[in-house]
């Protein structure tokens, strides 16, 4: 690290000039700062006479960046933006809020029922369980703040841990009642015979079916539903049969509720843990993890 930064001029100087270059204005930008605009003409003043340029310049009755000014907002602004990630990183490690993001029925069915569990291995912290897309990677927001997603591989991030938690199968499943009346479906091609509940969200069908070497398919009939929540209601109702991944629908098939048609290896994608690295090894982060392997996703 070079001395460069002992010669910098007072923060608060800084500060009124990126406001400035960011509001376009100087009374907007002690609005900004909670100060009179008297206040940041002094800052802008003394950061000019400091660094021997004009940073500022009059254009009708406002005020404009000169190019020395935009050269240096540019490079100024992104330091402020190192120095704000790097406060919110640590002020974020020192809440005691943890959040955690997941696709609706995962956080439905898997983990709502079991968040008492993590409360007790974190007694001390406020736990939050939010619900983000159906499917897709799911960004982390904050630094207190995990997702679970449901994709075909880890998100490559240079701040973001990335682990496989889950790779389940995707099963055909139907309520005890309509898989009684549908003896003949022994197969993937035989469900061309029965309702298929498609969900919107995933394309699940096409893909299944292409797994397992089905690629010529007709029109399919069935429900067109937006989530995997409802594709299981209506499976439960003996609308038709909902394709969903073995973790989602564990309890239905264990208490007889649901009923795999038959069984297969098809796994689309897979559950992955995506955590900020600031946090990754924290004791909050190492329960998280234990908690998750606990109830077996």
């Amino acid at each position: 690290m070079n001395s460069a930064w002992l010669r910098l001029p007072p923060l608060s100087s800084l500060r009124a000039f990126v406001a400035v270059g960011a509001t376009g204005s100087i009374r907007k930008a002690g609005a900004m700062l909670n100060v009179d605009h008297s206040a940041v003409s002094r800052h802008i003043n003394c950061l000019e006479a400091q660094l021997g340029v004009s940073l500022l310049a009059p254009e009708g009755r406002g005020i404009t960046l000169t190019p020395d000014g935009k050269l240096y907002f540019e490079r100024v602004s992104k330091g402020f933006e190192i120095l704000g990630d790097a406060t919110a990183d640590i002020f974020g490690s020192q809440s005691k809020s943890l959040t955690i993001s997941a696709p609706p029925a995962l956080a439905h069915r898997v983990l709502l029922p079991r968040i008492p569990e993590l409360e007790l291995l974190l007694p001390d912290w406020d736990v939050k369980l939010t619900t983000g897309e159906e499917e897709g990677r799911g960004e982390v927001e904050g630094p207190n703040t995990v997702s679970i997603t449901f994709q075909s591989a880890a998100a490559i991030s240079t701040s973001i841990h990335s682990e496989r938690i889950a790779h389940p199968r995707i099963l055909p499943l139907a309520s005890a009642k309509a898989s009684a009346t549908w003896p003949s479906i022994k197969s993937a091609s035989d469900l061309f015979q029965v309702p298929l509940i498609q969900q919107a969200s995933n394309g699940y069908w096409i893909r299944w079916f292409a797994a397992l070497g089905v690629r010529e398919l007709p029109a399919l009939r069935g429900p067109n539903l937006p989530n995997t929540l409802l594709a299981l209601e209506a499976a439960r109702r003996g609308q038709g049969v909902a394709l969903v991944n073995e973790t989602i629908a564990a309890d239905l098939i264990r208490d007889g509720e649901l009923v795999v048609l038959f069984e297969t290896e098809v796994r689309l994608a897979g559950y992955y843990l995506n955590t900020p690295k600031s946090i990754y090894g924290r004791n909050s982060a190492l329960q998280l993890r234990k908690w998750i392997k606990n109830i077996a996703l």
